[in-house]
């Protein structure tokens, strides 16, 4: 009798112990995780997350959701680019034999978000010393410049152009009169058309006719004497107010074309 009741409480435990596995089959298992939101909780609904590799990053034109029309248009722009600018290194060679070329075989580009509407713009440089951005809208591409217009660096004082990603702000820093007058230029880009939004300017020397230009005899001052939004002095505090910007980045090509057309197409092969 007693060996009777030894095996039935034997055989209870083992049910005990299968049912608690039971219970819990899936911790620390093999079986896939569902990632729930509280409202789909409530609703019982299926939300297990899949990875997203488009959109995850909206200020990076290289991950954001920019449709295939307008990759397809870049492409084609960025080839036509390339063919003019052939055509006119071979110019160059041919009428300027002596002419050393070495560091102008190559333009850089890079895909930018200047604005936020989520349209990317194409920003071209080169060696020389000049930029070009060009703009989508409306199922064409125009330089947001101008037609056929670059904008220069490298030479007084300005050593290019910067932006703030998807804010509409594109600056650069020039001086004149080696420096007497120093000009922080800010751009906004308007549908296609990227222009001058207002100029700061600082007077370094003593501008007693306030016409912001130096005699032979004016010497350069380090501190400013006055300061200008276009032709209109404003107060300093006025002035480092509308000079205070964050999160700048280099306007700037960075990618031959092989790899900015790579770039691209790895867009459209993830759609």
């Amino acid at each position: 009798m007693k060996k009777f009741l030894s095996l039935v409480l034997v055989l209870a435990m083992v049910c005990l112990v299968f049912a608690a596995c039971g219970e819990n089959k899936n911790v620390g298992g093999n079986s896939p995780v569902e990632i729930q939101t509280n409202s789909n909780k409530e609703e019982g609904k299926n939300t297990t997350k899949k990875p997203s590799y488009i959109g995850q990053d909206d200020t990076d034109p290289y991950t954001a959701n920019v449709p295939n029309e307008i990759i397809d248009f870049y492409i084609e722009k960025i080839k036509e680019i390339e063919d003019d600018h052939k055509a006119e290194l071979a110019d160059i060679i041919e009428n300027n034999p002596e002419y050393d070329i070495s560091e102008l075989k190559n333009l850089k580009y890079d895909l930018v978000f200047i604005d936020d509407n989520n349209t990317p713009e194409l920003v071209v440089t080169d060696s020389r010393g000049w930029i070009m951005v060009y703009a989508y809208e409306g199922g064409k591409i125009v330089n947001a410049l101008g037609e056929d217009e670059r904008w220069p660096f490298g030479v007084g004082g300005n050593a290019g152009y910067e932006f703030i990603p998807k804010k509409n702000i594109v600056f650069n820093r020039s001086n004149e009169f080696a420096g007497m007058i120093r000009n922080y230029s800010f751009y906004e880009l308007n549908g296609t058309v990227l222009g001058t939004k207002y100029t700061l300017s600082e007077v370094h020397f003593d501008d007693d006719k306030n016409d912001r230009t130096p005699d032979e005899n004016d010497e350069f001052l380090e501190e400013p004497t006055a300061y200008y939004k276009g032709d209109n002095k404003i107060p300093e505090d006025e002035f480092n107010q509308l000079l205070t910007i964050s999160g700048a980045e280099d306007l700037t090509g960075t990618k031959s074309q092989a790899e900015i057309v790579a770039k691209l197409s790895a867009l459209v092969n993830l759609k």
